[in-house]
């Protein structure tokens, strides 16, 4: 399939369809690492949940040939034909990832639910509140919209702090808010429908009670300065805390572009323009399951660039995934993707 020229930080959009294979879970673009040691070359880096011999290879499975054709729009406007090659790592299987107290006003980093129905049947992890700042002109508590929404695109849900209030007796006490907006997460029932793609997992709840929910994030900014909005960049040194690991993480974001397929127990979600992070200065840094909304802060300046999304459901690698964070001023910002802004009817 003949596809119009990239740059070379997309070069890894020209085989998206990999995504339709189940072991493949991540592209981006990356410097190759050869025996452990990055080196300068150029690459596609093929995030699989299993790393398989040739030989272990069975029908069903893609094998990730050692470089592709891609035509490389350069900085000058010209076009190259460049042979693109492959760096195959074991990601494991990526998957959204939930302090666990009760806490008035809750500050950013705890631990927070959608409401659950019994009539639904269904039990919904917990996620972090992410922080309590302005978005839209509004003081609002943002989040991922699956965790406020549930995973099924359900604005209008009751949110409650901690998980297990929500079954006392006394729960509307518990309840900080209602999801009030959130952008709809688009799932396929099999991995050859991957269109559309979402590119945020995003939600706010509109909290103007002070006593609710604070505006700080205890280990980040414990003087209570404001968390504003930011921009995020490669290189970037950003941190988070989520309210499982409960412990500050650190690390450097790697891409602004990854691409990223992971199966929910209705079918299947395709993502892109995400954020990738990785370690730095030798760290590993993780996200556990209900970290998931966590606020990806720029280190230095404390600006809100990301939320963390995602990460390897069994913490075997270092791969972590956040979403960006939609323009604030929704007559002029850029958005990315195509999906759609969804409010309570």
């Amino acid at each position: 399939m003949q596809l119009d020229p990239v740059p070379f930080s997309r070069a890894h959009t020209t085989v998206a369809h990999w995504l339709s294979n189940p072991n493949i879970v991540l592209l981006d673009t990356c410097r190759k690492t050869v025996g452990g040691e990055r080196t300068d070359q150029p690459a596609i880096l093929v995030g699989v949940v299993r790393k398989l011999p040739q030989g272990a290879l069975t029908p069903r499975d893609f094998p990730v040939p050692p470089s592709v054709e891609v035509d490389i729009l350069q900085p000058d406007g010209r076009v190259e034909r460049t042979r693109v090659p492959t760096d195959v790592v074991e990601t494991g299987q990526l998957a959204p990832r939930g302090l666990t107290g009760h806490r008035r006003p809750c500050p950013g980093g705890y631990q927070i639910t959608a409401a659950a129905y019994f009539y639904e049947g269904i039990h919904y992890n917990p996620g972090t509140l992410g922080v309590t700042t302005t978005y839209r002109n509004q003081r609002c508590l943002l989040s991922n919209a699956h965790v406020l929404c549930a995973w099924v695109n359900q604005v209008g849900r009751e949110i409650y702090q901690p998980m297990w209030s929500q079954w006392r007796p006394w729960s509307k006490e518990n309840m900080i808010g209602r999801c009030d907006a959130a952008y709809e997460i688009i799932s396929y029932w099999t991995y050859q429908e991957n269109e559309p793609r979402n590119t945020y997992d995003f939600a706010w709840s509109v909290v103007d009670d002070s006593a609710t929910a604070e505006s700080v994030i205890e280990q980040v900014n414990p003087g209570g300065v404001p968390v504003t909005l930011g921009v995020p960049t490669v290189g970037q040194e950003v941190e988070w805390i989520g309210s499982t690991t409960g412990v500050l993480q650190q690390a450097k974001i790697a891409s602004l572009d990854a691409q990223v397929t992971i199966p929910v127990w209705f079918g299947y979600q395709f993502w892109e323009n995400c954020l990738r992070l990785e370690p730095m200065d030798g760290s590993r840094p993780v996200l556990e399951s209900g970290d998931s909304g966590a606020a990806i802060l720029d280190m230095w300046t404390r600006e809100l660039v990301g939320l963390a999304t995602m990460s390897d459901e069994q913490s075997r690698s270092d791969v972590i995934i956040g979403t960006r964070i939609p323009p604030d001023d929704p007559t002029s910002g850029k958005f990315l993707g195509t999906q759609q802004l969804i409010f309570p009817s």
